[in-house]
């Protein structure tokens, strides 16, 4: 059973019919003024994301290598959700290098899974956004190719 029919799916694409009460359903060229924005960055500014990024990153190493010393000295630690929390934030790289370079939480299921399914997460997030920078019409492009299959 299909939703719509291929006639109305033609008429979303080119933005002449509502959806649900909405203007067209799929996205069409102009509706991607912030990707437009990043693609628009000077190498100053894309230089400055990226060190802040990183220093996220140290800063959330640092945390790793904190939890890990106060676990050998026996002291207060830092709870596992603050941990995965970090990492889900953006610091997926400085918490899997302070686990492996640390040996850090390696061996507690539920947080090896759950840091995975981030590092997974952001691993789609980043390929999925490469490619609208790369070719913003990419949304637009997917959705008529597979209303053709219909």
């Amino acid at each position: 059973m299909l939703l719509f029919s291929r006639a109305e799916v033609e008429q979303m694409a080119a933005g002449r019919k509502a959806c649900n009460g909405f203007k067209a359903g799929l996205p069409q060229q102009g509706d991607f003024n912030s990707l437009r924005q990043i693609s628009e960055m000077t190498p100053t500014d894309f230089a400055i994301a990226i060190l802040i990024f990183a220093l996220y990153n140290v800063i959330v190493f640092c945390t790793f290598w904190w939890d890990k010393d106060a676990a050998r000295n026996g002291e207060w630690r830092i709870s596992e959700s603050t941990l995965l929390g970090l990492a889900f934030l953006g610091g997926t790289p400085g918490a899997v290098i302070g686990q492996r370079v640390l040996r850090h939480k390696t061996r507690k299921e539920p947080f090896r899974s759950i840091l995975r399914a981030i590092c997974i997460t952001h691993g789609v997030c980043l390929v999925v956004a490469l490619v609208l920078l790369i070719c913003p019409d990419a949304v637009r492009l997917l959705a008529v190719a597979l209303s053709s299959l219909v």
